[in-house]
């Protein structure tokens, strides 16, 4: 089937506007509000609340780990691959001063509530995975829900806040055009659906790229 023959059919939702652990503390859950955005591709997308704790790696680096859980529903009648990925490190804007910052894919474990102590030691141990390679691939059943999380870690002290927005498919010409673009603004026309994250740092609204949507049976 041909890319505009499946965007024809499906229409996607997005709600909400992607060394070892040697120290953690409990993640602190944050209720923020959410905006509605219409677009295509098949999925439906919502991010829970903000969360944050810390994280010192094995090299002693205290870092700010900020993180919200993200569920993707397929509402589809078609299996949907879903890739969040991202670059390794990030520069602040230059309003922010040198230094960078991380942003990374988690698995299912980080968006559950009532983790448990032991739990949390696993999550950590395996953090550097996702540091080092923040990449996560997951294909959707038809009706199915699947819960990941997108987190960011800063090297403390930092006096900057860096808010995450649910990952968006682009798909519009001229959406979130306030924002500084670290993506092509202009969507391909390319079988697969390039995902965007919107990120604000402090009150500076940033997009970086954050993965894509393919259709692996088309």
């Amino acid at each position: 089937m041909k890319f505009r023959t499946i965007t024809g059919l499906l229409s996607l939702l997005i709600v909400g506007s992607c060394s070892q652990q040697t120290s953690k503390s409990e993640p602190q859950t944050k209720k923020i509000l959410s905006q509605n955005i219409k677009t295509k591709g098949g999925l439906l997308i919502e991010k829970g609340g903000n969360r944050g704790t810390e994280y010192i790696d094995s090299l002693g680096n205290d870092y700010s780990f900020r993180y919200v859980p993200i569920f993707i529903t397929n509402d589809s009648t078609i299996r949907i691959s879903v890739q969040l990925a991202f670059e390794k490190e990030y520069d602040y804007s230059v309003d922010y001063g040198d230094g960078k910052f991380k942003v990374i894919p988690l698995p299912k474990e980080w968006g559950h509530n009532g983790t448990t102590d032991s739990m949390f030691d696993k999550m950590f141990e395996e953090l550097p995975t996702y540091m080092n390679n923040p990449v996560i691939d997951q294909t959707i059943e038809p009706g199915e829900k699947i819960t990941l999380g997108i987190g960011t870690l800063m090297i403390k002290p930092r006096e900057v806040s860096i808010n995450i927005n649910a990952p968006f498919a682009h798909t519009e010409e001229g959406f979130l055009s306030n924002c500084e673009w670290q993506m092509n603004e202009d969507p391909l026309s390319n079988p697969e659906i390039a995902l965007g994250l919107e990120l604000v740092i402090n009150e500076t609204c940033t997009i970086i790229p954050c993965g894509q949507i393919s259709y692996p049976e088309h």
